[in-house]
């Protein structure tokens, strides 16, 4: 079975827009029924920073990928011959 590298990129961006959508969900919850101290804002943008942080390395190490390449997945046999 074969397919294209950046059919695998579909699954990822699925789930960077999902785990987008919850992060900031979560930081309007945080801010908008927590108790607005230094400490809420603070966490907030450390959360904000670190995730920008991590999405850059990855989208920066997905660049160096051959996407238009061939990805050939083995598939057992199920043969009633057996095979030497």
């Amino acid at each position: 079975m074969e397919f294209s590298a950046s059919l695998m990129l579909i699954p990822f961006i699925l789930l960077l827009l999902a785990w987008g959508f919850f992060s900031i969900i979560a930081i309007r919850q945080v801010l908008r029924f927590g108790f607005l101290t230094p400490v809420a804002v603070l966490s907030s943008c450390a959360y904000l920073a670190f995730s920008l942080i991590i999405v850059t390395m990855v989208i920066t190490e997905l660049r160096g990928v051959d996407w238009s390449a061939v990805v050939t997945v083995p598939l057992p046999s199920f043969s009633s011959t057996p095979t030497l």
